[in-house]
């Protein structure tokens, strides 16, 4: 019984610090960028790391970050690309504006990654 309780309390230990999706709203958002995000984002959970945790994390940031890309429904669909050359500079005031809209706390390493990916 006790080996039950240690191995429970420690697995409830270990989920305490992984972020959830059940903030982010899905519902106003163009339904196929929308599912472009969430595919990625399962794609992103797929992977198999030492770390899971910061790898979940990672993944819900990115998926905040992507579903702030997408259009309101009824708008021209534009599916928010990986592409790295995105010719549209964004000043580090209006990219930590912008993060901290979308909820990421200043100070942390998903903050600082949201502000480099939306200053690119």
């Amino acid at each position: 019984m006790k080996k039950m309780l240690g191995l429970l309390l420690m697995t409830t230990g270990l989920l305490a610090g992984c972020q959830t999706t059940e903030d982010i709203d899905f519902t106003s958002k163009d339904y196929t960028c929308t599912t472009t995000c969430r595919n990625r984002y399962d794609s992103c959970q797929g992977a198999i790391t030492m770390m899971p945790i910061r790898k979940n994390n990672d993944c819900v940031d990115n998926l905040r970050f992507c579903i702030a890309q997408c259009p309101p429904k009824g708008s021209p669909v534009i599916v928010p690309s990986n592409d790295a050359s995105n010719p549209s500079k964004v000043s580090m005031a209006d990219a930590k504006r912008k993060c901290l809209d979308l909820g990421f706390k200043v100070g942390t390493e998903s903050f600082g990654q949201c502000v480099l990916k939306v200053a690119k």
